[in-house]
């Protein structure tokens, strides 16, 4: 079981190259990947990443940022392709001679002729700069995964301690539910016996033992109890995995928990349970709140 929440990074510095990547997630109910990368790099180098994320990852809002960090004392070489720039300033000076037109050319305008020089950032289209960048989003990732790992871990902790104070909760509910059975037949049968005895002639004896027998078959929580504890295995059972996203399931098994309660909370009628019913609720709630940043 994981966490959707975390952190981790990976950071290159080689051949003048300072490269920085950090993953980071959230909570979602989906799988949500947010790409930012530098703005000199090809837009392939993000759809690269975002088809690469589903494969280590199954839910959460994933943010992997890239950085380029230059640590080099000089600025990178640029090479000029003077041979081009001739062909522009021979092209110009003859449409200006033609037309009459006077052109003043600075070094800006330079700049925006295409392909007048070569920047070292076109080997960021290269195989082998894709592949990089690819390895190192992966390293982040897998660190990402061990922060949820641990956290997963903690979250496992919490749920086990929640499932057994909802075990002792359910255990005392169940043991004095007898005592207050045998207690609700004893005023009933005396109810009866007065009934009887003043109206016996208006009265069906049998038809009253059956609605009696059907009011005891109403209120027993022996079904809701089983079906209480099979939930509780289930998510022990949810808990322990450790190989593939578990937060939907446990969802699902603490909405049937919540109607388990509910019932019985309605069908046992009594006050002197009432703090181990609240107990268990206040525990699932929170099993409810914490699986929502469960993988």
């Amino acid at each position: 079981m994981k966490s959707m929440t975390g952190f981790g990074s990976e950071e290159l510095n080689k051949d003048g190259l300072n490269l920085k990547i950090t993953a980071r997630s959230l909570n979602d109910k989906y799988l949500n990947i947010r790409c930012k990368t530098p703005p000199d790099f090809p837009e392939f180098v993000s759809y690269k990443i975002e088809r690469m994320i589903p494969k280590l990852l199954s839910r959460g809002t994933i943010y992997i940022t890239l950085f380029m960090i230059n640590k080099k004392e000089k600025l990178p070489e640029v090479l000029l392709k003077e041979d081009l720039l001739k062909q522009y300033f021979d092209f110009i000076n003859e449409v200006s001679k033609k037309y009459a037109i006077k052109a003043n050319i600075s070094i800006s305008d330079i700049f925006n002729f295409e392909k007048l020089y070569e920047s070292p950032t076109e080997e960021y289209d290269s195989e082998e700069f894709l592949e990089l960048v690819l390895e190192l989003v992966k390293k982040a990732v897998n660190k990402l995964i061990k922060v949820r790992q641990k956290e997963g871990e903690d979250l496992e902790e919490f749920f086990i301690k929640s499932i057994n104070q909802i075990e002792v909760s359910l255990s005392a509910i169940e043991l004095s539910f007898p005592d207050y059975l045998q207690e609700l037949k004893m005023k009933t049968k005396s109810n009866i016996e007065e009934i009887l005895k003043n109206y016996l002639k208006k009265i069906d004896e049998e038809k009253i033992i059956s609605e009696i027998k059907y009011l005891c078959d109403k209120i027993d929580i022996t079904e809701e109890i089983v079906r209480f504890r099979s939930h509780l295995n289930k998510f022990r059972e949810l808990i322990s995995i450790k190989d593939k996203p578990v937060g939907f399931s446990l969802i699902f098994v603490i909405q049937e928990m919540q109607r388990e309660i509910s019932t019985i909370s309605a069908k046992y009628n009594n006050i002197s349970v009432f703090p181990e019913i609240l107990k268990i609720k206040e525990e699932i709630e929170k099993c409810k709140e914490q699986a929502l940043n469960v993988e």
